[in-house]
């Protein structure tokens, strides 16, 4: 918030858990000329990243770079039909390809894979890798406004 404050600069922070958000909001009401934004790049997201800007800058959610990736797999083969997929699996993938957690916002799983909330400065390289989970090679979407 410092160097926002005396750059006159925009940053974003990493998806931060609900507990950090709270400290975050307390320290940013000490900052009266630093305006802020949140989301998780979905109203019910639990992680959430902080974009700070001077006063004088609006912010909306184009802002907080934080784009939406569906990853499908064909999980309905009898290999994996007594296999439950779960969110540790689809995380583990990611977090296989050496990004950090802190990165990665909520995973919501469905039947046919998950979407998950990535910093946009690395859903390009996620987008690129494939994930394999349980053996299953996923493919990976872009949703809508990525990239």
């Amino acid at each position: 918030m410092e160097v926002v404050k005396k750059r006159h600069i925009t940053a974003i922070t990493d998806f931060l858990t609900p507990p950090y958000q709270e400290i975050a909001k307390i320290i940013l009401q000490q900052y009266r000329e630093i305006t802020s934004y949140i989301s998780g790049g979905n109203e019910l997201a639990e992680r959430k990243r902080i974009v700070l800007a001077p006063d004088y800058i609006p912010l909306n959610e184009e802002d907080i770079k934080i784009d939406l990736l569906a990853c499908k797999g064909d999980f309905n083969k009898k290999v994996l039909e007594n296999l439950k997929i779960t969110h540790r699996d689809f995380l583990g993938a990611i977090l296989a390809l050496g990004i950090k957690r802190e990165k990665i916002g909520d995973i919501w799983v469905n039947e046919e894979g998950c979407v998950v909330a990535v910093a946009a400065e690395l859903s390009k390289y996620i987008w690129l890798e494939p994930l394999k989970i349980k053996g299953v090679t996923c493919s990976t979407e872009a949703l809508a406004g990525c990239f």
